[in-house]
């Protein structure tokens, strides 16, 4: 799993869905979304690859693709 992921995230950086197109609804996500610098969370993205769902985030120069979190999803 892990080197399509990381192959696809690094050709395609923008290969997953914008985050906020689905904002979360529980209390908890909605406090850390507010937490973050303004703007911060547009650049948040979702993909998913089989049972997993990466949340990830790209830097301003599209260079750099920083992994946020890993789950399992069903």
């Amino acid at each position: 799993m892990h080197c399509t992921v990381i192959t696809n995230v690094a050709r395609f950086r923008r290969i997953g869905r914008r985050y906020l197109n689905h904002p979360p609804q529980s209390v908890e996500a909605l406090t850390l979304l507010a937490a973050m610098p303004t703007g911060a969370a547009d650049s948040l993205r979702e993909y998913l690859h089989g049972d997993y769902l990466l949340l990830y985030t790209v830097a301003d120069d599209l260079a750099t693709v920083y992994l946020l979190t890993i789950r399992h999803h069903r």
